[in-house]
């Protein structure tokens, strides 16, 4: 998926669906994206971690197990629900 999240969004459909559904249609439905280092193992890692610690509504995968070593994701920007230090596992 590397650089591409416009396809990424188009293969996620259901959830902007269902994002903006929970929103009541009144809301914009925004994206936080960025790059992650080491490939596509370490970005579904990454992924996992966010939705363990952040619990997004939408998500119904996840959100009770997390199958990784503890993983400390840090973030830096402007984006308002995730904080700047996630430790999962």
């Amino acid at each position: 998926m590397r650089g591409n999240i416009r396809k990424f969004l188009s293969l996620e459909m259901a959830y902007k669906r269902a994002f903006v559904r929970e929103c009541g249609g009144a809301d914009h439905v925004w994206y936080s994206c960025a790059a992650v280092s080491g490939g596509e193992t370490e970005r579904k890692r990454v992924e996992a971690a966010l939705i363990y610690e952040l619990q997004p509504k939408i998500n119904t995968s996840g959100k009770d197990s997390f199958n990784y070593p503890t993983t400390v994701v840090n973030s830096r920007g402007r984006h308002a629900y995730i904080p700047e230090r996630i430790v999962a596992g």
